[in-house]
């Protein structure tokens, strides 16, 4: 990732943004990924990973966190996944600090496979009022006062050329994703 400085202050942002009392008190995360699965070596290759904080205790009952029962086909060379889990407050601070440093993202010992991926400090999404905000279709708008967000990208998307550039992959990818969430890619 980015340089030290900017590191410091994408840290001291999240510090801020989930200390308690802020904006929030905040037990457990949503975290939803969308990954692909290349042919040639099986590991899943981070698609889009959204994490939500919310104010509810961790679910007490334990489900298969695979959303799609089993990958789906995009084209000759990939198919697509989808899990949602839940993690503790605790846990993700642990997690982001390592995604942070270390460029890495990991499901229990399963790690996904990320580009260098660059952080943006922290941003204001406002919720849909008389005007809708695009960015709201992805993110579990809260509908009162808007969603702060910590962003975390890839610039040059190099893995995900091939993919992104053929023959309507992205649109494919897009709509089967629409097909188990409310969820606008495209």
């Amino acid at each position: 990732m980015e340089g030290s400085r900017e590191k410091q202050l994408v840290k001291k942002d999240f510090e801020n943004l989930t200390e308690e009392g802020n904006l929030g008190f905040y037990q457990s995360c949503e975290i939803t990924t969308i990954f692909l699965l290349d042919e040639i070596n099986h590991r899943p290759r981070n698609f889009f990973t959204i994490v939500v904080f919310e104010e509810k205790d961790l679910p007490a009952v334990s489900y298969s966190p695979f959303v799609t029962k089993k990958p789906i086909p995009i084209n000759s060379y990939c198919k697509l996944g989808i899990m949602r889990y839940h993690k503790s407050v605790e846990v993700i601070e642990k997690d982001f600090a390592i995604l942070l440093e270390d460029n890495q993202w990991k499901y229990e010992d399963n790690e996904l496979l990320l580009e260098k991926l660059v952080a943006l400090p922290k941003q204001f999404v406002p919720a849909d009022g008389t005007n809708t905000v695009p960015l709201n279709s992805i993110l579990k708008n809260n509908f009162y006062n808007g969603s702060y967000i910590i962003e975390f990208f890839d610039q040059e998307k190099n893995a995900l050329k091939v993919i992104i550039e053929s023959d309507g992959s992205l649109e494919k990818i897009s709509n089967n994703i629409r097909d188990f969430m409310p969820l606008d890619l495209l």
